[in-house]
């Protein structure tokens, strides 16, 4: 019954318009912002008056040609806070609509245990929460490719690093899951798609923006609070993927911001099941 669930819902996911809009969106703004950065790289406008700075304008070279290029829509990817928002936006919706749709009530009627639906749909967000990444990433690749080619003559494919591209990926998923399960929890508690993208917003926004700056700037346990909010150990899992010292992020390592996300992850996603067990369908 659970590979059932999972396929049907799979199934539900990609064949929602929703969620190829959000992947277009997130491809043509990283397409976008390579388009501008290449043509601010040729024209080098100057700052009163004054050359733009040569270090300047190698990093955004760099960004620009492969293999550093790729890294580099990764860092893009995770830090404009676009996929938390798509994540969040598409999670709500493929939740709370199923109350409206009037599925939960069908699969249980048909045998499913509450637990197993559960794990079936958030399971099915997986894949798709992957493809949030992903996707930018390929449609990032084909003009940083192109810019390459111009500006150096070639890809640098020898000094390209599947291995580490593939953890970047994977890392920037990772730390969208938390985001997944707040989201999930928030459909259940709700029903209401409405509420799960204000109630998101106002997280990311208020908690894990406004709040951890302020908690950053009082120093000492309440810094280390923000630290290890979401944010705090996605922020430190990327940096760390980039090459940062452990010391660079709070002391962290990377198997223990991974380990955090999850945590998260499954918090959220009990808490759901706990409530998704009380629920009257019913109604």
């Amino acid at each position: 019954m659970f590979w059932n669930i999972l396929s049907l819902e799979h199934t539900k996911i990609f064949r929602r318009t929703m969620f190829w809009v959000e992947l277009a969106l997130a491809a043509l703004l990283v397409v976008g912002l390579d388009i501008g950065l290449y043509a601010f790289f040729h024209f080098k406008p100057s700052a009163d008056g004054q050359a733009f700075p040569p270090e300047a304008v190698a990093q955004i070279k760099s960004s620009l040609v492969w293999p550093s290029a790729l890294l580099s829509t990764l860092v893009l990817v995770g830090r404009t806070g676009l996929s938390t928002l798509l994540v969040i936006t598409l999670v709500g919706a493929a939740t709370a609509q199923d109350y409206t749709w009037r599925t939960m009530p069908l699969w249980l009627s048909r045998g499913a245990s509450r637990p197993a639906l559960l794990g079936a749909k958030f399971g099915a967000l997986l894949l798709p929460t992957l493809l949030i990444v992903l996707i930018p990433l390929v449609a990032g690749a084909v003009p940083t490719a192109l810019f390459s080619w111009q500006m150096d003559g070639s890809l640098h494919l020898d000094q390209l690093d599947l291995v580490r591209l593939a953890l970047g990926v994977l890392c920037l998923a990772l730390t969208l899951l938390p985001y997944a399960g707040l989201a999930f929890l928030l459909a259940i508690a709700t029903r209401s798609t409405v509420a799960v993208i204000g109630g998101g917003l106002a997280y990311t926004l208020i908690v894990e923006n406004l709040l951890a700056q302020i908690l950053m700037l009082f120093g000492g346990w309440p810094a280390s609070v923000a630290q290890y909010l979401p944010g705090g150990l996605g922020n430190a899992l990327l940096s760390l993927g980039q090459g940062s010292s452990p010391a660079a992020s709070g002391g962290l390592t990377p198997e223990a911001a991974a380990i955090g996300l999850g945590l998260y992850t499954l918090l959220f996603c009990g808490l759901a099941l706990l409530i998704f067990r009380r629920q009257d369908l019913t109604a």
